[in-house]
């Protein structure tokens, strides 16, 4: 069985660290609260639940091919004679694009 989500729109931040004295006179490490933006990702997950095996995919977008290609990817780390069994919150265009590429045998829910 796999299960399978999106998180999308991760902010790549980047935190300045620095040393600081503090009132004490103690000099410690901490991080600035001002942060550099690198933009957004997306990503793609899939949990073998049996395994716990994760196979992931980041993508600078969040268009249906991203999710067709990544699922072809998915798909085809799979044997070709067992079932795939998935558990994934999405839209309906989601399980469209998994029964494609699955054999017939396999089981959407």
């Amino acid at each position: 069985m796999l299960s399978v989500d999106e998180k999308a729109s991760i902010q790549a931040l980047e935190r300045a660290r620095g040393y600081v004295h503090t009132s004490s006179g103690k000099l410690v490490q901490g991080l600035k609260s001002t942060y550099k933006r690198h933009g957004t990702v997306n990503l793609f997950a899939a949990l073998e639940v049996a395994t716990g095996i994760i196979g992931g995919k980041t993508t600078q977008t969040k268009k249906r091919a991203d999710f067709q290609a990544f699922m072809d990817e998915v798909v085809a780390d799979q044997p070709a004679d067992g079932q795939i069994h998935l558990r994934f919150h999405a839209i309906v265009y989601m399980a469209a694009v998994v029964a494609s590429r699955c054999n017939p045998k396999s089981k959407h829910t």
